[in-house]
């Protein structure tokens, strides 16, 4: 019986051990497209210092990572009370086309400093029309590559989210198209 139960004690220790590695195990983009996985070691905002998981060590400085990383590192160390940190990092989510993220960090920034509304109105803004502009590249880019259904995907999402952007008077064209031809495509293939 006491075997048993030091088996089970083994089992589960060496089952928390590989759980804990696991959860330190951290994915980090680079700006030359590379994706690497490891442990990050230390971060001063201006570089980091990551151990693959072959065991190479390497230091990369911040502007040799992709904008995602460098705002899941930003955010990760700002406080939801620092308004200065929180508008960086919603710079930096914008920056790299996380919207949400941006317009989460903006909202936090002005909760601690309401003082900041009028810039972060302002922000927000272009951020809207950046984001709007994105989803119609995207369905440019999935009718392109005859994805409609993801095309009507992003195209519906500009049109419910981003109405009165301009991008949307172009997607709402691209949107009726799009639906036209698939009505005629269904339409044909109902005749055969």
């Amino acid at each position: 019986m006491t075997k048993r139960i030091r088996t089970a004690a083994l089992l589960l220790a060496a089952l928390a051990a590989t759980a804990a590695g696991a959860a330190a195990q951290q994915v980090i983009g680079t700006a030359f497209g590379q994706t690497l996985t490891g442990e990050l070691i230390s971060d001063d905002g201006s570089k980091i210092v990551f151990r693959t998981g072959e065991g190479t060590q390497m230091t990369l400085p911040y502007s040799e990572l992709d904008a995602q990383t460098v705002f899941r590192l930003m955010d990760a160390k700002t406080a939801p009370t620092d308004a200065a940190g929180q508008m960086r990092c919603g710079d930096q989510a914008a920056a790299a086309k996380l919207f949400d993220d941006a317009r989460d960090a903006y909202a936090l920034a002005v909760k601690d400093d309401p003082s900041l509304t009028d810039q972060v109105d302002a922000k927000l803004t272009a951020l809207r029309r950046a984001a709007s502009e994105s989803l119609l590249a995207e369905a440019k880019h999935a009718s392109e590559y005859g994805r409609p259904d993801v095309a009507l995907h992003d195209l519906t999402t500009l049109m419910h989210e981003f109405s009165d952007e301009p991008a949307a008077q172009e997607g709402r064209a691209m949107l009726d198209s799009l639906q036209a031809s698939q009505t005629k495509a269904r339409s044909a293939a109902k005749a055969q």
